[in-house]
Parts: structure tokens; C-alpha cells; sequence
């Protein structure tokens, strides 16, 4: 996938990383995920431990995020 259908599938995650943010996933071989996503002040989203999928864990991802961006920016 090349960074126009990201940033067109994830809107929220790519407005995060381009302003200086990140997502952090760890995928463990039982399925579990452990993800973060911040900006340059700490913690803006925390994922669920277990997710059927990594595109699950990106959709609750972009929700996550584009929800802490409506009210923090």
C-alpha cells in the first residue's frame, strides 16, 4: 500500500504522524496487539489488547485517534 491509499484509508493516523506523532503496534504470536499512539505530549490513544486482525487495529486506531483530534486540536 503506498502512502496516498494510506493517507486516504487512515486520514487521522497520517495527520498524526505528519504533525511530529506516531503509532506504536506490537503483534505477539497468540494475536495479541499492544498499540499507542502519541503526539510530542505524551499518550493520545491506547488500543485494546486483542484485535481479530491488524486492519481491526487500525480502523479502532483511526477512530481512536480522529476522535482525540476533534477535541484536542
Amino acid at each position: 500500500m503506498s502512502y496516498i491509499e494510506n493517507s486516504i484509508k487512515y486520514p487521522n493516523i497520517t495527520d498524526l504522524v505528519n504533525a511530529g506523532g506516531g503509532l506504536n503496534i506490537e503483534y505477539t504470536r497468540e494475536m495479541e496487539a499492544v498499540a499507542v499512539a502519541f503526539d510530542k505530549g505524551g499518550m493520545v490513544w491506547e488500543g485494546k489488547s486483542n484485535y481479530p486482525s491488524i486492519e481491526a487495529l487500525l480502523e479502532d486506531a483511526e477512530q481512536g485517534i480522529g476522535k482525540w483530534i476533534e477535541e484536542n486540536w
